[in-house]
């Protein structure tokens, strides 16, 4: 009950400040009359009487001052007129507190953009149900310099049939579509998915349904689903865009479903559309069974199966590929299981590093710059301090005011690094959507409590 006493009296001071002043001046001077009234009574000439009663408490002022001191809010009364203090004296002194602010500014709003960046590039896992058991199946033939690269179809049939490491595999390509009959003719980049791409990644629409098993065959239904910023844009959010028709590369589909947000940035930023049967892409014979590294499987590992085991399996399955397929021209490369993360950020992992490591050491000089500017300042100020001293100021007050004043400075410079920060995240969104890795994702984060954070978004 004591704490939230003085919660109670720290906030009536703050809300009734000019009542409560009222009522002790009140007081204080109902004093004094009531003082003064009693000298005259025992023969004290009114003048001196009421000379005596204002010594007794040491002056009207002097007696207001005692009583604010013993409430809970006078360090925030204090510490009130020490800020405005501050901005009086910064406002005189504009160029240098502009230096101070500027120079703060560029340089925390230069690291809050860098670390943006490497919280959500590299360090906030991906927005899929249990992202670290997702692995992309990658082509690597060292005796041809390929390096993770695709998949043919004909491998991951192989794969598909042989494998018991995953719990589930799907397989996508990236496509550009030309989408005709709803204004200009305009490209969108979108994906040519099977029907478990989605349930492997943990997700589900926001309106409508995934790929059937029918509809991910050659022959099928064609079906599309589509992005919510292509939902939202075109058809202004209505539900009833479920059923409408979308022409596509001269073929119409059928809209069956609205894709989140994470659908939308995989494998890379900006996919519109997904549609079934990647297998019935645009290429030869020969490609689709001798070897095209143009496919893109996604896997997610199996509970109690670790990396180690499952690349153990994958060479296997290589061993026997190359054995059953000694024409196919994937057939000398090994099957490479990489983190879908580590495939997300690639081999940027070390150059954002070291740039955001750069970037703090240009703060840290930043901070013993205007560390040497504030002490110069403070040297100039003796005199003024000396005077305070004189006038009765306590060494915490003054030392007090002189922190009030860089807080300040700290503050002006913070808020103005964020709004910096933002602006250059911004602008990195609009111009870097094809070289950035999961630019869509990149924000500053206000903090939250541990534990809120909502890694499973099968029901985003």
């Amino acid at each position: 009950m004591t704490v939230l006493r003085r919660l109670a009296s720290i906030a009536s001071w703050i809300l009734r400040r000019d009542r409560i002043e009222q009522q002790l001046d009140d007081e204080i001077r109902s004093f004094v009359e009531m003082s003064t009234a009693d000298r005259i009574r025992e023969g004290v000439p009114p003048t001196e009487a009421r000379r005596l009663a204002l010594a007794e408490i040491g002056g009207v002022e002097s007696m207001k001052e005692i009583v604010r001191a013993g409430r809970h809010g006078a360090l925030l009364d204090d510490l009130g007129r020490d800020v405005r203090y501050a901005f009086r004296l910064l406002a005189r002194q504009r160029m240098f507190a502009a230096v101070i602010v500027g120079t703060l500014a560029l340089g925390i709003g230069a690291n809050v953009a860098l670390f943006s960046v490497v919280n959500s590039v590299l360090l906030r896992p991906l927005p899929y149900h249990e992202p670290d058991r997702l692995v992309r199946l990658a082509s690597t033939d060292q005796a041809n310099n390929l390096t993770r690269i695709g998949f043919s179809y004909s491998r991951f049939l192989e794969v598909q049939q042989r494998q018991q490491v995953f719990s589930d595999l799907a397989l996508s390509a990236r496509h550009a579509f030309t989408l005709i009959g709803r204004g200009v003719p305009e490209q969108v980049i979108g994906l040519q998915a099977s029907a478990t791409l989605m349930p492997t990644l943990g997700l589900q629409p926001i309106i409508g349904r995934n790929f059937s098993p029918d509809e991910d065959r050659r022959g099928g239904p064609r079906v599309v689903l589509i992005s919510r910023q292509m939902w939202r844009q075109r058809f202004n959010g209505d539900v009833s865009v479920l059923g409408q028709a979308l022409t596509l590369d001269g073929a119409p589909y059928t809209i069956a479903g609205v894709l989140p947000d994470a659908a939308t940035a995989f494998p890379l930023n900006h996919q519109q559309i997904w549609v079934p049967r990647p297998s019935e892409l645009p290429l030869a014979p020969s490609q689709l069974q001798g070897g095209s590294y143009f496919f893109r499987p996604i896997a997610r590992l199996k509970p109690g199966v670790s990396l180690e085991q499952a690349r153990e399996a994958m060479n296997v399955i290589a061993a026997g590929y190359r054995t059953a397929h000694p024409g196919n021209v994937d057939a000398p490369s090994a099957i490479e299981l990489v983190p879908l993360l580590d495939d997300a950020v690639g081999a940027r992992r070390e150059s954002y590093l070291l740039l955001f490591g750069a970037v703090v050491c240009v703060l840290l000089i930043a901070c013993a710059n205007i560390a040497n500017l504030l002490l110069a300042r403070f040297a100039g100020r003796r005199r003024e301090i000396a005077a305070r001293f004189a006038l009765g100021a306590s060494r915490g007050h003054v030392v007090r005011q002189l922190v009030s004043e860089s807080l300040l400075l700290a503050v002006l410079g913070g808020v103005g690094g964020v709004l910096l920060a933002e602006w250059a995240l911004t602008a990195l969104a609009a111009f870097g959507a094809d070289t950035i890795p999961r630019v869509a994702e990149i924000r500053i984060d206000p903090p939250r409590p541990h534990g809120l954070e909502i890694l499973d978004t099968r029901n985003p």
